[in-house]
């Protein structure tokens, strides 16, 4: 009887509760573009985009607002997992599973976007903060968001 009640509690306190809410996007919220950087295949430089001093608020129907001191521009975003071919944040192409996010902005009523970046890969996992990249031509770029 002692050992089975030992092992009730062992049991008890190995379970974590989950709460999984579906068809939340968990990248959801006001999130800010800390630092962009550039890789050449030498180093590491720190670059700017104009879209450090705004705010990006990700909604959970796919929509993006972003928002600075010159004024506020709308779009859309997505996350979804892939297994294809893609651009490490070393700049190194490799075939297998990744996630890839899209953030497209416009302004006003233009069709052309002021913004449209496809990232190639992102280390997003629910927490404050993540990195997400994209290499074209020479260039690998990490752009590191924090979330409010």
């Amino acid at each position: 009887m002692v050992l089975s009640a030992g092992f009730i509690i062992l049991f008890a306190a190995s379970c974590h509760k989950y709460v999984d809410t579906p068809g939340v996007a968990p990248l959801t919220g006001r999130w800010y573009l800390q630092s962009v950087s550039r890789y050449d295949s030498y180093k590491w430089q720190t670059i700017s985009t104009g879209y450090e001093s705004g705010s990006f608020i990700f909604k959970t129907n796919g929509d993006v607002v972003f928002s600075d001191a010159l004024g506020v521009l709308r779009g859309n975003w997505n996350m979804y997992s892939a297994t294809d071919g893609y651009y490490d944040n070393n700049g190194h192409y490799r075939v297998g599973y990744h996630s890839v996010f899209s953030l497209v902005l416009y302004e006003g009523n233009n069709s052309n976007p002021a913004a449209n970046w496809l990232f190639d890969d992102n280390d997003f996992d629910g927490g404050s903060g993540f990195k997400a990249v994209y290499t074209q031509g020479n260039y690998t770029y990490e752009y590191n968001f924090v979330r409010e």
